[in-house]
């Protein structure tokens, strides 16, 4: 039987996940890194990027809740259009985790593992 899981009490984008991944076309994903710099967003103004992926955590774009096998915690997926600096709305597809045994699991924070275009 699966637990009860309930809607997360906050997002956390962490500005290292901003600054040193989604932006960074030098570091573990570069192709995703200038994919999201062709949209406006800059290194310069993490900030952008953090609010963009807020605003896309909405209940319109929420699309399942994946609990694996071990129950270490939950990730909660989102797809939609998501605000660009360029005016543009990209569909991408956004991915939280609530994790078990950590201080933002315990309250029921959901951090942000990954986002990228689809």
């Amino acid at each position: 039987m699966r637990p009860y899981i309930a809607w997360p009490a906050g997002f956390n984008v962490p500005l290292s996940k901003v600054t040193g991944y989604l932006l960074d076309p030098a570091g573990g994903s570069p192709a995703k890194a200038r994919w999201w710099l062709a949209q406006g967003f800059s290194i310069a103004r993490p900030d952008e990027l953090a609010a963009a992926l807020f605003e896309h955590t909405s209940a319109a774009n929420f699309v399942g809740i994946r609990v694996p096998q071990r129950l270490w915690g939950h990730r909660l997926v989102f797809e939609g259009p998501i605000r660009t600096p360029i005016a543009a709305m990209p569909r991408v597809r956004s991915v939280w985790q609530v994790a078990a045994g950590t201080v933002h699991g315990v309250q029921g924070i959901a951090d942000l593992v990954t986002a990228h275009r689809i």
